[in-house]
């Protein structure tokens, strides 16, 4: 869809997340970042973190997504980097407040940056984004912290 609404940046690649494809990114490695969105468990997801130089587990601020994302976490092997990015927030809220509460009381790594609940963003499916709100921070975090483990 995004290829044809004007494609995609310059030098990206877009492949299908198979099992395949995710076993040969894991064998070969990657001269930059690859991204894999793929589901929370199962064989994709344990392929996919193989692969992953960084796992980013996103989660709204509701607490049967923040449950999942523990899960997901806990999933993840000792030794390979990985944070909770809370999406889709309404920082006014009670349930925000809580949810970030309850990452820290618990240590979970998180991301500073938090994706704010956007109506550009949820309909953006299939285009370029004109605007990345608050995705550059979350990008300027995942490269300090592999920079760091350099």
């Amino acid at each position: 869809m995004a290829e044809e609404n004007g494609g995609w940046p310059a030098g990206t690649d877009v492949m299908p997340a198979n099992l395949s494809t995710l076993q040969q990114l894991a064998r070969a490695g990657h001269g930059g970042f690859a991204v894999v969105d793929a589901p929370p468990q199962g064989r994709l997801f344990e392929e996919s973190v193989k692969a992953a130089d960084f796992v980013v587990v996103p989660t709204s601020d509701s607490p049967i997504d923040l449950q999942q994302a523990w899960a997901t976490m806990n999933a993840i092997p000792d030794g390979k980097p990985g944070a909770v990015l809370i999406v889709r927030a309404e920082p006014r809220t009670r349930a925000f407040q809580a949810t970030v509460a309850a990452l820290d009381e618990a240590g979970t790594p998180r991301f500073d940056a938090v994706v704010y609940k956007r109506q550009d963003i949820k309909a953006g499916m299939g285009h370029s984004p004109d605007k990345l709100h608050e995705y550059p921070q979350v990008l300027g975090e995942i490269v300090e912290a592999m920079g760091a483990r350099a």
